[in-house]
C-alpha cells in the first residue's frame, strides 16, 4: 500500500509511506494486522512503486520529507527497497527512511541498505527479554545486536529510536529502563 501526504508522522516534512507486506513478529497489539493476511498481499514492481513515489518528489524536497518504508517489517524485503530507491534516485534526489522496523531480521537485510537509507526510525519494543518475548513471541537478542551494528555502520545521528508503551506488557518503569539502556549503550 502507498499512503501519500503524511505530515510529521514519519520524520520531518511530507512523507509518502510504502507499507510492505509481511512481518516475522506476532505482536499482541499489532497496528497493521493486514501485513499478516494473504488477501492483502499485492505484487508490484519496483518501477511501478517508483513512479507513484515520484509524484511526491517536489513535496519531499520542499519540506525535507521523503519516502518511508514501513510494514509489517520492511526489512524482510531489502532487495525491493533497494530497487525502488535506485529507480527514484536515477532522476531525483530524495530522502529515504525506513520506519517502524523491529530490526529482528538477519544483519545482511539491514547491511545492504546502510548506504541507501538516510534515516532509520526504529521501534524497540522493549530491551527486557521477558517482556519482548511475551509481547512479540520472539527473542530480542538479534534486535540489540543489529542496533549495535547499525550504529557502527551509519552513526547514531541517522537513527531515531522509539520505545512504545504497550498496555498490559510494559509500563513506564520498563520503558524508562529501555530508554536508559539505549542512552547508556548507544547514546540514542
Amino acid at each position: 500500500n502507498v499512503e501519500r501526504f503524511r505530515i510529521d508522522t514519519d520524520g520531518e516534512g511530507i512523507a509518502t509511506l510504502v507499507a510492505l507486506y509481511g512481518c516475522n513478529l506476532k505482536c499482541k497489539y499489532c497496528i497493521n494486522k493486514e501485513c499478516h493476511m494473504p488477501e492483502y498481499k499485492k505484487e508490484v514492481s519496483a518501477s511501478d512503486v517508483a513512479k507513484i513515489l515520484m509524484k511526491d518528489a517536489l513535496y519531499h524536497r520542499a519540506t525535507n520529507g521523503g519516502v518511508v518504508f514501513g510494514g509489517g517489517e520492511p526489512l524482510l524485503q531489502p532487495d525491493f527497497i533497494k530497487a525502488v530507491c535506485e529507480k527514484i534516485d536515477e532522476d531525483n534526489n530524495t530522502l529515504f527512511y525506513c520506519h517502524i522496523m523491529a530490526l529482528n531480521v538477519p544483519w545482511k537485510n539491514i547491511e545492504n541498505l546502510t548506504c541507501i537509507v538516510d534515516k532509520w526510525i526504529i521501534d524497540i519494543k522493549d530491551t527486557v527479554p521477558k517482556i519482548y518475548k511475551r509481547y512479540t513471541g520472539s527473542d530480542n537478542g538479534r534486535v540489540l545486536y543489529n542496533l549495535n551494528k547499525l550504529v557502527e555502520a551509519v552513526g547514531k545521528d541517522k537513527i531515531h529510536v522509539r520505545v512504545p508503551r504497550i498496555k498490559h506488557y510494559n509500563d513506564h518503569i520498563s520503558v524508562g529502563i529501555t530508554k536508559e539502556i539505549l542512552k547508556e549503550q548507544w547514546d540514542i
